[in-house]
């Protein structure tokens, strides 16, 4: 069985330790050492008996709590067959200790599921109610300022009354100033200042609706306010939907509102930049503890950076521009600067169609008719669904707009105003995400407006081509929380890093809830009878970190901003609710990575508790930045002074790597006095990572340490940011992790300068590309070039040094080449180097032959700059003008890897061959052979994959051979340029590793892939096996003397693995058929690699696996041996498919189908040519110990495809061994010629997960071609 990484596990640590309750996020002494449940995840079983798991669960219990029997009467549940962990109850300080022993991967308090309240505090796990909570113990934020840069403030609103508070803070030096609508009173308490800021700029935009006052009559200002402090308010709901208790993030803090921002014509707020600097700059004055401003723009305010020199913390929204990268705002490395996610929260709708299909999508809908009545569908296609285009035929119908999926969106809220103007009774349109939908703009519509995603769309579609009058329905929204929502996921709009003007900083900070947040409303018409409404946005995010910042702040008076941004970064979660890695929503949804989401996910519970801290004073920031001296004219905070690696920020960003960089962190600690810190890395792609010191101990005398993080490039992968982390633990609760994103740098070699102007030369650098490419994009010394434009580029200078052919043999006695001649350009131009020439010209416009010459001669340059890189002669004293003087050589200056060019000159040297990736494989075993026979040291030669090439041929050779990869390969390839010596290097001893420091099972380069040409109806290859460097016996021959194993690679080698292994399962199970045996290989294989990680597949293009690769999965002997169920076919039963009855005669053919191969019973299904719905039947036999067993269907749909099992629960008995189940699949999406893969699982809800895999490819029928 396979046995997955402590890191791997770790990752899902994060995840059980975000929903906790506060009260046991961190150990604290216990005044009452009340127990309660809570549940130990130890991760994957470590024994295949489930009795001597439990045992080891005692005994964990046992060294707690000090007996067997204590241990005994604690525990509640032993988890022991799908995984292993055990519910007991323990005081907070038990649970506190267990964390900290070797092998848990969590402990969470216990949850009770109950009915909920407005979601996004509650989903951080800051329950208000917990006495003994985060909240509690920061007294809910009681003597925090916080300070509100927005538009304004709603005084009479629930959130800001001041009932039960006390004196104001005597360090508040604040006013509160009065305008219309605003008097003395206005201020209380809770509010305990305002002020207003106007100026012309402001005014020349303002609304006419506007106030000259704090009054807030936009709403973003209230809104805010209230999300980062607002009281605790029962009852509050939009139109019954959210329904519970809204309150701040710090109920109990104090707010100061600082009117910056004002309302436009168009409903839209602007903020004068003079007046924010103004309303900060009061602010420290006042004596605010943290600032929340949920504005942007296009650059970064220098100003900023005093302000936080003072102590306070500045909270800033990222920006609403994503998901483009290199659109986040605010983006100052002394901000706090913060992304927008979802929460579990989620208002399902549905949409049922007149054949009962049913599609579940999201909106807001305020009244709607009887869920009772369709309505006729009127649909409109492509640029025809628009508003001016909608009239009276909508009258009483839907409408459905069906787009393509790169048109451009529609507008959605004209469309929906001009259909209810019309008579409409609702509006369904296509979106890629719903994230900026959900706000209460949806309920200023008279009618339902209902975004669905283009699977759903195309449902739809279908649907209606298939009926002369389609209809539907439209429910009201419910509100669901919970696990059935995947959350948090990055929300689309949110903007994402890099930061362009701080490339040196990973941006934004952290991401928090920003999508569909219920919280206060201004009093206005337009909110009349609403007194808290939805909004969206990292307008929404922000105001969440910033009372987040106030509850740390009360508990942790003494921390700079830095330590506070530090404890929020270094606790973030990167998994979500179910410990799957965070997702970015986008048109592209995808894994989130640092540029999305900063460090991850905020989780205050365990920032509240931190361990160690990444400080920076404010004096810090001036040693980096051009801005010492008051911001004179001089200075600029946004230029450098020195590398920003060296900042000590809770993450790391090297955006121009190119062959090695340092960088220098220091952290407090303010955990337990006397800690260890261990060093836990994840190194970035193509980057080898080092720490110095890897252990970090402190004590009483010494609570400060410093380490140093190097990088070193060691792939090639230009132009991309990767990603990893460093964290560094205690042993216990502790995780203090960084981000890290690390950009290598290629470097592009020209020769010497052609001009002494720097930008004359950098011009030049564009001019190469652009003579050829025009207009078209380029990235590095990689473009994309048609034919002719590939015709300008090419030729040769034969004169060159680089081809001169002192000292070569003669050609190889393979070339079959000539050497073609024309002007300029003789038979003498070729030699024993330039072995071969020719030229094409017969489609070359006229024009561009008039500027050439009809030979193999170079004009233009490029052809002869690329061949002398690839393959020219070592040049000694080369430079132009005296610059980058040297030797300059191609990556094989011999010019031809073969063995036949070996000689002599090998003699102590180690040979490398520089091949580009399209060139054939060379001959490894001969060359290798001969530089050995000619005194050399070592070969090392570019490979894409070693899997066939470890076998102990390597080991009769005198020297040794050294496959790499293209990325090592282009690594030495640099290395041997840019030396200005004698390029060295220096081959170690084979060692044997095993463990996850290595990533296995992956499938081997050559191991073939499906699908099946014969059968394309049957799912191969069936499973996958180890197969790469097998140690196993030799034969008794000269070759093997004295060696009676030996290592060999191949299918060939997986092959005798699988029957070895059905040999022990015919042993246990001598009546199973050969079907049977199948089945339950099949069934039970692993799809996750040691590490946790989905199984990758080598090759060209290395990628994730799937069941053309390795077919069910990597096999898992050992669950093999209890399957559970199984899919069992009797011989007779192939013949009813193939026409092979009557042995094989002249008109039999097994390649040729009787019937659907679908319906045989396979342990997995395939379906080559999906047009609109197709069924398959499988029958499957309980052979598992309990007979009377209950299964249920989990399915992972392949893309584009509806999916459903009929039924879905299959129920066992002794009288009932067999039951067999429909699965039908329906085309959705137009994915014609790709295969999607899935997957249907059975599960006993005990240790049985019986799966097969499903691959499935969607041709395009006529509805399809009507769409195209």
């Amino acid at each position: 069985m396979l046995r997955f990484s402590r890191q791997c596990l770790f990752l899902t640590f994060l995840l059980h330790l975000l929903l906790q309750s506060p009260c046991s996020s961190y150990a604290l002494k216990q005044n009452e050492p009340s127990r309660k449940i809570y549940i130990i995840y130890l991760g994957e079983r470590e024994h295949d008996d489930a009795d001597v798991v439990t045992d080891s669960h005692h005994d964990m219990l046992a060294t707690v709590l000090g007996s067997k029997e204590e241990a005994l009467e604690s525990i509640v549940y032993s988890y022991r067959h799908s995984f292993s962990g055990f519910a007991a109850r323990l005081t907070k300080a038990q649970a506190s200790e267990i964390r900290g022993l070797p092998n848990v991967v969590s402990v969470r308090e216990n949850q009770i599921h109950r009915l909920h309240t407005s979601r996004s505090w509650d989903f951080l796990g800051m329950d208000y109610k917990q006495p003994n909570g985060l909240l509690a113990k920061a007294k809910y934020g009681d003597g925090i300022i916080i300070g509100v840069v927005d538009s304004g403030i709603t005084p009479e609103s629930a959130s800001f009354t001041d009932d039960g508070y006390g004196p104001t803070p005597s360090k508040w030096k604040g006013i509160c100033q009065v305008g219309p609508s605003f008097d003395a009173n206005s201020c209380n308490r809770k509010l305990i200042g305002a002020r207003w800021y106007i100026d012309d700029d402001t005014q020349d935009s303002m609304s006419k609706i506007e106030i000259l006052s704090p009054r807030d009559v936009h709403g973003h200002g209230t809104h805010t306010a209230s999300t980062a402090g607002g009281n605790v308010v029962h009852n509050a709901s939009i139109f019954g939907l959210g329904a519970g208790t809204v309150r701040g993030g710090a109920p109990r803090a104090r707010v100061a509102i600082y009117k910056a921002c004002w309302n436009t014509p168009k409903d839209q707020a602007g903020c004068s930049g003079a007046g924010v600097l103004k309303a900060m700059d009061d602010a420290v004055h006042d004596g605010v503890d943290v600032l929340s401003l949920s504005i942007g723009g296009p650059l970064d305010d220098a100003g900023t950076l005093h302000v936080v020199a003072s102590g306070i913390t500045l909270v800033y929204s990222a920006g609403n521009d994503g998901p483009i990268a290199q659109t986040v705002e605010n983006s100052s490395p002394w901000l706090l600067t913060v992304a927008a996610a979802t929460t579990d929260r989620s208002f399902p709708v549905v949409i049922t169609l007149g054949n009962n299909q049913e599609f579940v999508a999201q909106s807001l809908v305020r009244t709607w008719q009887s869920e009772s009545q369709f309505s006729e569908i009127q649909a409109y296609h492509g640029a025809d669904c628009d508003a001016d285009n909608i009239d009276s035929n909508v009258k009483g119908k839907i409408v459905f707009c069906f787009l393509g999926k790169f048109n451009p969106a529609a507008d959605f809220y004209r469309i929906t105003n001009a259909t209810a103007a019309n008579g409409g009774k609702g509006v369904i349109l296509p979106q890629y995400k719903t994230d900026l939908f959900l706000s209460d703009l949806l309920f200023t519509l008279k009618i339902p407006f209902i975004p669905v995603d283009y699977e759903i769309t195309y449902k739809i579609y279908q649907y209606l081509m298939e009926n002369d009058v389609p209809k539907a329905k439209i429910s009201l929204p419910k509100t669901m929380i919970g696990s059935e929502d995947s959350a948090p996921k990055v929300a689309v709009f949110s903007s994402r890093g890099p930061s362009y003007i701080y490339p040196g900083v990973i941006k934004p900070d952290i991401a928090a809830p920003g999508v569909s947040i219920l919280a206060a409303s201004p009093k206005t018409a337009k909110y009349e009878s609403v007194p808290y409404h939805f909004s969206s946005g990292t307008s929404m995010s922000c105001p969440h970190v910033s009372g987040i910042i106030a509850v740390l702040k009360s508990l942790h008076p003494g921390w700079s901003p830095a330590a506070l941004k530090s404890a929020i970064m270094t606790t973030a979660t990167t998994f979500d609710n179910k410990g799957m890695p965070i997702q970015a929503n986008g048109n592209v949804p995808k894994i989130a990575d640092p540029f999305d989401y900063g460090a991850g996910f905020v989780n205050p519970n365990l920032a509240a508790d931190p361990g160690l801290i990444y400080d920076i004073s404010g004096s810090d920031y001036f040693k980096f930045f051009n801005c010492m001296g008051g911001l004179a004219a001089g200075d600029n905070c946004t230029t450098e002074r020195g590398s920003l690696a060296d900042l000590n920020l809770p993450s790391i960003a090297i955006p121009n790597l190119r062959t090695f960089q340092a960088a220098t962190r220091t952290v407090t600690n303010v955990g337990q006095v006397n800690a260890v810190y261990k060093a836990f890395l994840q190194a970035p792609a193509g980057v080898e990572m080092a720490v110095e010191p890897s252990v970090l101990v402190f004590s009483r005398e010494k609570k400060v340490q410093s380490f140093k993080v190097t990088f070193k490039a060691t792939r090639r992968v230009q132009g991309d940011y990767r990603f990893g982390s460093l964290a560094w633990h205690d042993g216990g609760s502790h995780w203090v992790r960084i981000p890290i994103a690390v950009r290598i740098l290629y470097i592009v070699y020209l020769g010497e300068r052609q001009h002494e102007d720097a930008d004359l030369v950098t011009a030049s650098h564009h001019d190469i590309l652009t003579s050829i490419l025009g207009r078209h994009g380029f990235s590095g010394f990689s473009a994309m070039l048609t034919q002719s434009q590939a015709r300008e580029i090419a030729g040769i200078t034969p004169e060159s040094l680089s081809f001169d052919d002192a000292g070569y043999g003669p050609p190889p006695s393979k070339w079959k080449g000539i050497c073609q001649v024309g002007p300029s350009f003789g038979t003498n131009s070729c030699n024993r180097k330039i072995i071969g020439a020719r030229w094409y010209a017969y489609d070359v416009p006229n024009k561009t032959v008039k500027q050439e010459i009809l030979s193999p001669r170079d004009v233009d340059g490029h052809g002869t700059h690329t061949a002398s890189t690839a393959g020219g002669n070592i040049v000694h004293n080369v430079s132009l003008f005296g610059l980058a003087a040297g030797t300059v050589h191609g990556g094989a200056p011999r010019a031809r890897c073969d063995a036949n060019n070996i000689d002599s000159t090998v003699k102590g040297k180690i040979v490398f061959c520089f091949l580009t990736k399209l060139n054939p494989a060379v001959d490894f075993y001969n060359i290798s052979k001969i530089v050995g026979d000619n005194g050399g040291t070592g070969v090392i030669l570019s490979q894409y994959n070693t899997d066939s090439l470890l076998q102990d041929v390597l080991l009769t050779l005198k020297t040794p051979f050294v496959p790499v990869d293209y990325e090592i390969a282009y690594k030495i390839y640099q290395y041997i340029i840019t030396s200005d010596d004698t390029p060295k290097a220096k081959i170690s001893l084979t060692r044997t590793t095993t463990g996850s420091e290595v990533s296995a099972p992956k499938v081997a380069a050559f191991s073939s892939r499906g699908p099946s040409s014969i059968y394309p109806g049957v799912l191969k290859p069936d499973i996958a096996a180890p197969g790469v460097s097998i140690l196993a016996a030799a034969p008794k021959t000269a070759f093997y003397s004295s060696a009676p194993y030996h290592f060999a690679s191949g299918t060939s080698m997986s092959c005798p693995h699988v029957s070895g292994i059905i040999a022990v399962l015919k042993s246990l199970h001598p009546e199973w058929s050969p079907a049977a045996l199948k089945s339950a290989i099949m069934t039970t294989a692993t799809t996750f690699d040691n590490n946790g990680m989905p199984i990758q597949a080598n090759g060209y293009i290395p990628k994730i696996a799937d069941p053309f690769d390795y077919g069910a999965g990597f096999v898992n002997p050992t669950m093999a041996a209890d399957p559970g169920l199984i899919y069992d076919i009797n011989p007779s039963d192939y013949l009813k498919f193939f026409n092979c009855i009557g042995g094989l005669g002249s008109k039999d053919n097994c390649t040729t189908e009787k019937g659907s191969v679908t319906d045989l019973n396979l342990p997995s299904i395939a379906i080559p040519n999906l047009r609109t719905s197709e069924t398959a039947v499988r029958t499957v036999t309980n052979v598992g110990d309990q007979h009377d067993a209950v299964y249920k269907a989990f399915f992972e749909t392949p893309a584009g495809v509806e999916m459903t099992v009929e039924p879905s629960v299959l129920v066992f008995s002794n009288e009932k061994k067999v039951q067999s189940f429909k699965v039908t699949f329906k085309a959705t999406c137009k994915v014609q010629g790709d295969y999607t893969f899935g997957s249907l699982a059975w599960h006993d809800g005990g240790s049985h997960w019986v799966r097969i895999p499903i691959a499935v490819r969607v041709v395009i029928d006529e509805i399809y071609s009507k769409i195209s």
